[in-house]
């Protein structure tokens, strides 16, 4: 679903890409931003920014590196609060919102973590933290969560194994696999798939997708690839220097027109009835 976006909100030379709509009622939305400005160290990251997320949807964002993507994400979620504007997650204020709810309603996973001596299975079972009482132990049933989220992600051979013997792209998956254990209502990630190979990024994306469609959670992914966020997104929302160009359903959005204006690429747009998505491929530099 299109959001409503700001005249003011985007550059001129962006006026016949922007695509618009109605914004999500109340009862479907599960996440928004609202005139969200951040400025860090006296640079505008992320400027007067307007968003949602319903409820079932895969929410993609996308553009050139320096956009603000993983900034507005982090606002998103709740771990940087902005210069100006505000989030929600559904219809509560997310700087309004208690630690420990906020940490059941929200999973977040990050472009990268640090190396623990964790086992991949003590790792994913911290995504049963919030929903323990204090002292409280894991009991069964977490477990018994934590191993079917690393099933989904097949990650299920590695769980005696530390996470710091593992490779990037399997700690990713191992960090989406304690996401998932999470049970949140809404499940932020940055970058889900640029350290895995092909397979994996496509098991990724479809386990996020299933997710989405089973749980009636919403997914928010930080993209790059084209080819994949027109394929497993319900939404995408383009980003250029801080402001949304456009938001809305992948037709709407990757457009020749749009690809090339945003990333500075001549491209050729097209649906493959193969993938039954749109195919994007990159001729040259403009």
């Amino acid at each position: 679903m299109t959001t409503l976006l700001k005249e003011s909100s985007r550059p001129d030379d962006f006026a016949d890409v922007i695509r618009r709509g109605t914004s999500a009622t109340s009862s479907t939305q599960a996440f928004s931003a609202r005139n969200v400005t951040v400025r860090i160290g006296g640079n505008t990251i992320v400027d007067d920014v307007s968003i949602n997320g319903q409820r079932g949807d895969v929410v993609g964002i996308i553009g050139p590196n320096g956009a603000g993507k993983t900034t507005l994400l982090k606002v998103l979620a709740g771990l940087l609060k902005p210069t100006m504007g505000s989030a929600t997650i559904g219809d509560a204020a997310i700087d309004e919102m208690p630690v420990s709810t906020r940490s059941r309603r929200i999973s977040y996973v990050p472009q990268s973590t640090g190396l623990h001596p964790f086992t991949a299975l003590e790792m994913v079972l911290m995504g049963r933290y919030p929903h323990l009482r204090r002292f409280q132990i894991e009991a069964e049933d977490d477990t018994e969560i934590a191993i079917s989220a690393m099933k989904r992600m097949r990650v299920d051979q590695f769980i005696d194994r530390r996470v710091d013997t593992l490779s990037g792209g399997e700690r990713q998956r191992v960090l989406l696999a304690r996401a998932l254990a999470q049970h949140g209502d809404v499940l932020f990630v940055d970058e889900p798939i640029t350290s895995l190979d092909i397979k994996h990024q496509l098991m990724s994306l479809q386990v996020l997708k299933d997710e989405a469609i089973k749980r009636g959670v919403a997914v928010c992914a930080v993209l790059h690839d084209l080819n994949m966020a027109a394929r497993y997104c319900d939404q995408l929302v383009l980003m250029l220097n801080g402001h949304v160009v456009a938001d809305g359903e992948p037709k709407d959005v990757i457009t020749e027109e749009s690809v090339h204006s945003v990333f500075g690429v001549h491209a050729r747009v097209e649906f493959d009835p193969g993938t039954k998505s749109l195919k994007v491929e990159v001729m040259e530099p403009a």
